[in-house]
Formats: structure tokens, sequence, C-alpha cells
């Protein structure tokens, strides 16, 4: 499989040099529509809590497992940022690196008044606790119908 990437600033695809064979042309694949990154870890975010809600459904509460899923949960909200800054070509200094990783719930906020106009700022911050309220709806959702399919 190879793995493809965005040359930054540039508008073409390049494969890295090591995988590319010049004896047989790689086929051109139309794809209607690309993930982001940062799109990618708003997703997994939504399938770990998801799997979270199976996971309790099926094997009963589990003691380990919030502490474990906020680890997870912290390190791809950081990485969302990570993403989102290097696509919209602004840096993301250390402290607000650090502050989002020790407390999301200020430093994602933080991010977005820093680096975005305060209308557009406020409205992704609507959009971010939109998603962490619905964090919980999906684990008890993806929880009800695995109990109901399993009685």
């Amino acid at each position: 499989m190879l793995l493809w990437f965005r040359a930054a600033g540039a508008g073409r695809q390049y494969a890295p040099a090591a995988l590319i064979d010049r004896r047989f042309p790689a086929p051109q694949l139309h794809v209607r529509w690309r993930l982001k990154a940062q799109q990618i870890c708003l997703v997994l975010i939504f399938v770990m809590a998801a799997l979270y809600g199976f996971a309790m459904a099926v094997l009963g509460p589990i003691p380990t497992a919030p502490a474990a899923l906020a680890f997870v949960f912290v390190g791809l909200v950081f990485f969302w940022c990570r993403f989102d800054a290097a696509d919209r070509g602004v840096s993301l200094p250390r402290w607000n690196r650090v502050l989002i990783v020790a407390l999301a719930l200020v430093g994602v906020p933080i991010y977005f008044f820093r680096t975005k106009p305060w209308p557009g700022a406020v409205w992704a911050t609507a959009k971010a606790l939109s998603v962490l309220v619905a964090l919980p709806f999906v684990t008890g959702l993806t929880y009800a119908i695995v109990r109901a399919i399993a009685t």
C-alpha cells in the first residue's frame, strides 16, 4: 500500500521517493473526498467513545478504563490541534501545547482565540464543546444498543 502525502503549500501529491518504481507508473486513483488528519482524529474520538460503550456493555464496569480513555482522548485532541495548526499555517507554541495536554478544556479555546478572529474562535469553541457534550451520548447509545441486542 502506497502512502501519499501532500507537499506543504502545494496542491500536488507526492509519494516518498523510495516507494516510486519508475518502470511501472502508479495508477491514478480519483477519490471523491479525502479526510484531513484533524477529521480523522475527530472520527477516532467518536470511535473511542463508542468502543467504551461497547466494552461496558459486554464486560461490565472497567475501573481503569476512564483513566486510559482520558490519555487517549487528550492525545487525540492534542494531535487534532497540531494538524489543524499545520493545515492553517499557524504555529502552536510550546506553552499552548502543554496547556492542551494538561487542561484541554482551557487549552483548546485559548488555541482558537489565539489563532482565529474572535467570531470564528467563539464558533470553533462552541463546536468543540458540542463534541465534548456528544461523547457521553455516543457512549450511552452504544451501551444501550449492545445491551438491547444481547438480551
